[in-house]
């Protein structure tokens, strides 16, 4: 049916926004009143118009806050049609296979549980909960769609209570033919299940999975577990084993997620963001090949779609199609579609409109979630002597860097080093960096998504959403007090937030990309770095202090003498010939040294915690160690057979983890110069790499999305 000059009511169709076996929708507005709705057109045969007509009549008689409205049914030229609200920001499927903060979760718990409590008062059973069909209002707040699977209790006949609703969500009782309210309680614990973990408990065929919903038990959740003993009740085989009803589940969640410091997130705190990867048409695929090639023609690589003018771009990861789900299974008999926008992701009509989202909040305190049991250490090696060979041209009189950071122990070998510890796929586009909290006990991870999130060191839970920025998350640094982070970003800013989300300041005042940022030891300062060429110095106000002019090309990295005095930046840009790294005294701004040592870009440098060394790397796949003292270059290594983007020192200053293009994580060993482990676990180019404080995990960030933790 073609939509042009087509009139329904009073409504004028203004385009199709969904397609399916029952019902196309479509976007439409009122001739008078000049408001939109959504009005789906059902596709029914005459028999059955008098049942839809009353079983409409019963759905629209639910007003509730969270539940999408039914404003008109019709008849035109024999079709039927409903007038429906609006949701223009399309449904909690969104999320696909992405795992969901936890104040989120509360939140979406809390609004739908009180639809559903709602409904079951009346009599009525959804019988089709999923994420689907939690449509996102333009206030934010979550509205249950797709009643038409509900029935009507006081009219319940056996014909009519077979099995309706996706597989993969049905409580056992339901498959069985006898749904229940407490049917809805099970398939809403499912959608939890599945926002917790990003996936769902059973997986297989549509008879692997309906048998599995029958007898199998989920799998843990592996989270904390007041969360978990919650979850799992609701997951009951037998309805009678569940909370006595879908309220109480809800009650007993949020309660849960008070005990360990997390509370539900507001509506209007959860903008949800249609910028990058979820508002862009796919772009083509980028291929890395394994040939050398710069940081601005492979982290900066971007599809024809995303290039913005004269500005380079990091690469953006095609957007997932919405990961499918079982179809539903059209069994019942009599039962139409009614509401909303539900299975088809309908109402996603103004995506492109949604304002930019804030910060999710209530990051716990830093006690409320376990860690890892640290290893011991023992007595430090002392360090082998390193042959010179002055490939750098220092300044005449090379100023020598203060040492004042205590020496620190090596971590006992590993004896598994590479063992997985578990996966982070809360991003949905590349992952740039990776930082730990002091205390080991958080990481947080940026990237293309332009999010920040910060999840549990122990087991990857998600805690907090950071959605300031407007562009790249190009880097991260937690303050040396574990209160503040700052994050860079394309948008040409850093941003400092607290443990909570909240932000403090912004600094402003580059004209391009920020690459880089890293706290002073002390943390009364943060230092930044930029494709303008420029190396910045802001105090904790954001406040400029201090500009560094003497690159001549993009800064990749800076890092701070454990002193406090020095900094030293890395640079490089295709057609440049400042491929350096630049020691520099913070009090005066003056170059202190120049490092000659590498023939192209540089894209990282790390000052070692004891502060004798620096280690740098960038195109060609070659690290290079030298002395912060001297300058003089005392090892190359090339263990990698491509780009180095990402370097981390472990705490006892004798080991260095690289990641690279060659989709590998290499932990090198300073003394002898020799590959100690390659991690091989990820798919694509490693971007970020970072060694926890105690010196016995190691966290990488990924072109494939995911942040992996595994045993250094």
């Amino acid at each position: 049916m073609s939509q042009n000059n087509l009139q329904m009511g009073n409504y004028r169709l203004l385009r199709l926004i969904g397609k399916g076996g029952f019902a196309d929708v479509y976007l439409a507005r009122h001739i008078y009143l000049n408001n939109l709705a959504a009005i789906k057109v059902l596709h029914i045969d005459q028999d059955y118009l008098e049942m839809f007509h009353k079983e409409a009549q019963t759905i629209a008689e639910l007003t509730h806050p969270n539940i999408v409205r039914v404003f008109d049914f019709g008849l035109e030229d024999d079709r039927a049609f409903l007038v429906m609200e609006y949701a223009p920001y399309g449904s909690l499927g969104r999320y696909g296979n992405s795992v969901v903060p936890l104040p989120n979760v509360l939140s979406y718990v809390r609004q739908v549980a009180g639809a559903l409590q709602y409904s079951h008062n009346r009599q009525v059973i959804h019988r089709d909960i999923k994420p689907e069909n939690m449509l996102i209002a333009a206030n934010y707040h979550i509205l249950l769609s797709d009643f038409g699977l509900a029935l009507h209790n006081r009219t319940l006949s056996i014909e009519h209570a077979e099995t309706a609703g996706t597989v993969s969500y049905v409580a056992p009782e339901q498959i069985q033919g006898f749904p229940q309210p407490a049917s809805d309680q099970y398939s809403l614990a499912i959608t939890v299940y599945k926002w917790l973990c990003g996936k769902l408990p059973f997986q297989g065929t549509i008879a692997e999975v309906t048998a599995q919903q029958l007898s199998a038990l989920p799998p843990p959740l592996h989270g904390p577990l007041e969360i978990e003993r919650v979850v799992m009740r609701a997951l009951a085989k037998d309805p009678k084993a569940r909370f006595s009803d879908v309220q109480e589940f809800a009650d007993a969640l949020v309660e849960a997620g008070e005990a360990i410091g997390v509370e539900p997130s507001r509506p209007e705190e959860e903008h949800f963001s249609t910028s990058g990867a979820k508002r862009r048409a796919a772009p083509e695929t980028v291929k890395l090949s394994s040939r050398r090639i710069s940081r601005q023609s492979g982290r900066e690589l971007a599809s024809a779609a995303t290039i913005r003018q004269n500005k380079p771009d990091k690469p953006v990861m095609p957007p997932s199609p919405r990961p499918g789900h079982l179809s539903r299974r059209q069994i019942m008999l009599g039962i139409i579609t009614i509401a909303g926008a539900g299975a088809l992701g309908l109402g996603i009509a103004a995506l492109q409109h949604a304002p930019a989202a804030p910060v999710l909040r209530q990051f716990p305190s830093p006690t409320t979630l376990p860690t890892l049991a640290s290893t011991p250490t023992k007595g430090s090696t002392p360090m082998s002597t390193k042959k010179p060979a002055p490939s750098s041209t220092p300044n005449p009189s090379p100023t020598p860097v203060q040492q004042q950071a205590p020496a620190q122990t090596p971590t006992s070998a590993p004896s598994n080093p590479g063992l997985l510890f578990y996966t982070y796929t809360g991003h949905s586009n590349v992952v740039y960096a990776v930082t730990w909290s002091p205390d080991g006990k958080y990481v947080a991870s940026g990237g293309a998504d332009q999010t920040a999130q910060v999840w549990s060191a122990t087991n990857g839970f998600p805690i907090l959403i950071y959605r300031g920025h407007s562009a790249t998350v190009t880097a991260l640094a937690w303050s040396p007090n574990g209160t503040r982070i700052a994050s860079a970003s394309d948008d040409h800013t850093v941003h400092v937030w607290n443990q909570n989300g909240n932000l403090l300041y912004i600094c402003r005042g580059h004209t391009n990309s920020v690459h880089t940022v890293a706290w002073s030891p002390d943390g009364t300062k943060l230092a930044t770095g930029s494709s303008d060429n420029t190396a910045r110095i802001w105090d904790t106000s954001g406040n400029l202090l201090m500009s560094y002019t003497d690159h001549h090309a993009t800064v990749w990295s800076v890092t701070w003498s454990p002193s406090g005095r020095y900094l030293a930046s890395a640079s490089g840009s295709v057609g440049s010939p400042d491929h350096t790294v630049k020691i520099w005294d913070i009090n005066t701004g003056s170059t202190t040294f120049t490092y000659n040592g590498h023939n192209d870009l540089v894209f990282y440098a790390v000052w070692s915690p004891d502060g004798k060394h620096i280690a740098s790397g960038g195109n060609g796949g070659s690290l290079q160690l030298w002395s912060a003292i001297s300058g003089n270059q005392e090892l190359i290594y090339r263990g990698h057979t491509d780009t180095v983007y990402g370097l981390s020192w472990s705490p006892d200053s004798t080991r260095l983890a690289s990641g690279s293009l060659d989709n590998t994580v290499k932990i090198w060993d300073i003394q002898n110069n020799s590959t100690v482990f390659s991690y091989n676990g990820h798919s694509a180019a490693v971007y970020g790499v970072a060694w926890s404080p105690d010196g016995t995990r190691i966290a990488s960030g990924s072109y494939d999305r995911t942040v992996q933790v595994w045993q250094a």
